[in-house]
């Protein structure tokens, strides 16, 4: 919209220009760099982890060529579970903490599950013995 009418045929133009094509190439290669060299062991990143990269990119539609603007690159990166100590310098009181809380509510959740179901036996056995009773006073 922004080139109106005219739009796809730019866009094109810009695709196809040397300067789209040779930048694109130095702008991955920089990124890929970035991405292996400093990130990725600052963050401690294994395969397997998920992780979104945010960056600038500007572009000269004259000539098609790309700009990575580094400065304004970021890693973002959700932790797994199992690696939050490890990630965060070892295992704060935070995360010994919540692990057990959980560990506590598993083992509640067991015990309750336990005991509805005994409650629920129970509650059949009362119910059979007023059948057996009404049968009775018929």
């Amino acid at each position: 919209e922004q080139f109106g009418p005219d739009g796809e045929n730019i866009f094109s133009r810009i695709r196809n220009s040397d300067g789209f094509r040779e930048s694109s190439l130095e702008l991955f290669e920089g990124l890929k760099k970035w991405f292996f060299e400093e990130a990725a062991p600052r963050h401690k990143l294994e395969r397997g982890d998920i992780f979104m990269i945010t960056t600038e990119l500007l572009l000269d539609p004259e000539t098609g060529k790309m700009t990575w603007n580094k400065e304004k690159t970021e890693l973002i990166y959700w932790v797994r579970s199992d690696r939050c100590g490890q990630v965060v310098g070892g295992a704060p009181p935070d995360c010994e903490r919540i692990k057990r809380e959980k560990e506590e509510l598993e083992k509640e959740a067991a015990r309750l599950r336990a005991e509805n179901e005994r409650l629920r036996r129970e509650l059949e056995d009362v119910k059979n013995k007023l059948q057996q009773i009404t049968s009775l006073l018929k």
